[in-house]
């Protein structure tokens, strides 16, 4: 099942050819030329926190390796006299410090990764999708409806069958089916004439 080009009804996937009906290959119908549209992909949601968290990362780790570890010890002497003992300040390096710059740049890395994945991962979504109005969606609901109400006034017509290229008889879509579709495109176009 598929709707024809040209006259934009609803026919069976045997009846039709290149996406045209019979009537529309035999040039009764003139198919409109499509003009190309550029479509400049824009950053998906998932993209631009993926950057953020990119750069997140990259200042988060920055700072983490400038962090200091060490700690300078005080100078002191011990005892009196001829045994008295003198102790230099020194430079060591404090465990808890080392661990906390660990910790850091172990989140940093996450966070790093984690944009870097979203980013990659992220789609783009197209420009001709977002700009659409309600009322072209509007219209094209009403078009496809239009169409399914005519499939099945044709099916109603042939008595459900139609035929092909070499006579033999074939059956189209149940009504029943067409019905459904046009009670979710009736549903669309409720919906969309409130937003409207």
């Amino acid at each position: 099942m598929g709707m024809c080009k040209g006259c934009k009804e609803v026919f069976s996937a045997l009846e039709m050819k290149d996406g045209l009906c019979k009537s529309c290959q035999d040039g009764n119908v003139v198919v409109p030329k499509q003009e190309e549209t550029k479509q400049t992909p824009k950053w998906s949601g998932q993209k631009t926190v993926g950057m953020w968290l990119i750069v997140v990362g990259f200042l988060f780790g920055a700072w983490a390796f400038s962090l200091d570890t060490t700690v300078r010890t005080e100078s002191q002497s011990f005892g009196r006299g001829e045994y008295k003992t003198y102790i230099p300040s020194v430079t060591v390096n404090n465990i808890g410090l080392m661990q906390d710059k660990q910790n850091y740049l172990i989140g940093s890395g996450v966070v790093l990764i984690a944009g870097v994945l979203l980013f990659a991962l992220g789609g783009n979504r197209r420009e001709e999708e977002s700009e659409k109005t309600i009322e072209e969606l509007l219209y094209d609901k009403k078009k496809q409806r239009t169409s399914l109400e005519n499939a099945i006034k044709k099916f109603q017509e042939d008595g459900g069958f139609s035929q092909n290229e070499n006579g033999e008889l074939i059956a189209r879509v149940r009504p029943e089916i067409l019905l459904k579709w046009i009670d979710t495109l009736n549903n669309e176009i409720s919906f969309l004439e409130k937003q409207f």
